[in-house]
């Protein structure tokens, strides 16, 4: 049995409701650069496809269950999910 330790974190995701926020979390920077749709990762993952929105805008955190098979199917590190990135 392997152990894997996730790194503590703190999740903070800018959340523009005006529309205008440049920044983007890591689930929907890494799923955009595989060229999944939104779709595609809910039928991938067996979930519903306003759970990966629901990701994408830090509304809700996937289950710890998920993460290594979001990280896996992304070709990035859990940790990397966490990550804000420009969008620009």
């Amino acid at each position: 049995m392997t152990i894997v330790r996730l790194p503590i974190f703190e999740y903070n995701t800018k959340i523009s409701f005006e529309g205008k926020s440049n920044e983007m979390n890591g689930f929907a920077h890494y799923r955009k650069r595989t060229g999944l749709s939104q779709t595609a990762v809910a039928d991938i993952l067996e979930i519903d496809q306003t759970t990966v929105s629901r990701w994408e805008c830090g509304k809700k955190l996937p289950r710890s269950s998920k993460l290594c098979a979001i990280a896996s199917l992304y070709h990035c590190q859990i940790e990397d999910l966490f990550t804000d990135f420009d969008d620009n």
